[in-house]
């Protein structure tokens, strides 16, 4: 029988060779991967880990403006001035700091006919966001607000926050970096190798924030502050670190 060419023995050993580096690569697509490092010749796992921690907001965030409509420009960027003045005012007077209280948005627009086709009037919107750092007023600054305002009062963007995160930001750190190093454990005893030094450390951290829904206002009920349930925020921590492997 005749032996086979050279070539086709080399063809082979090439195919070989290339389905070997697809099953390589193919290795390093998931969450985790023990692959040679392309740079220092160190086998390694790569893996992913995240930790969450959780504290009360110690800020409360609102936007708070007005809109008056009126039949000429003059008189409706003169009403939304005088009322948006009244929340100002109220703000200064519970104690709100002048870098607390920032303009958003000022806004003149014209408003159309039934048809569309010709102006009626106008519409001017004034916004300011606020931040008010004692929790146990913001309800009734919020009230304060909106009742200095009157019927162009509007209220959106309520949310609690937590600006002074960094305690929580480490635990979650810890958490994380934890939750990573048990999973690389399991791949090296898994792999039947040691655990080696850290190579790499990714880290991405969400912003602390709880949302409020999100509501408008035309009117709002005198007397009362507005409920509000701070309850707790959460900080997290992604990370993705990679160890070496003996």
């Amino acid at each position: 029988m005749a032996r086979p060419s050279s070539s086709v023995v080399l063809v082979g050993t090439a195919a070989l060779v290339v389905a070997l580096v697809v099953v390589a690569v193919s290795l390093t697509g998931g969450a985790a991967a023990a692959t040679d490092a392309p740079d220092a010749g160190v086998r390694g796992v790569t893996v992913d880990g995240t930790g969450t921690a959780s504290g009360p907001p110690d800020v409360l965030r609102f936007t708070v403006g007005v809109q008056v409509s009126a039949a000429g420009v003059d008189a409706a960027l003169a009403g939304a001035n005088a009322a948006q003045a009244r929340v100002l005012a109220v703000l200064d007077q519970r104690g709100v700091a002048d870098d607390d209280v920032q303009t958003q948005s000022v806004r003149v627009e014209p408003r159309y006919d039934a048809r569309g086709q010709s102006i009626s009037g106008y519409v001017v919107s004034q916004d300011v966001r606020v931040e008010v750092r004692d929790l146990s007023t913001a309800g009734a600054t919020i009230t304060a607000a909106v009742e200095a305002g009157g019927d162009a009062a509007r209220l959106s963007g309520v949310q609690f926050v937590l600006e002074d995160d960094e305690a929580l930001r480490r635990q979650a750190r810890d958490r994380a970096f934890a939750e990573a190093k048990a999973k690389a454990e399991q791949y090296a005893e898994l792999a039947g190798r040691e655990l080696g030094g850290v190579q790499t450390v990714v880290e991405q951290v969400r912003p602390a924030g709880q949302p409020w829904q999100e509501r408008a206002y035309d009117t709002m009920a005198a007397s009362a502050a507005v409920p509000l349930a701070p309850g707790s925020t959460d900080v997290s921590v992604d990370v993705q670190v990679r160890w070496a492997l003996r």
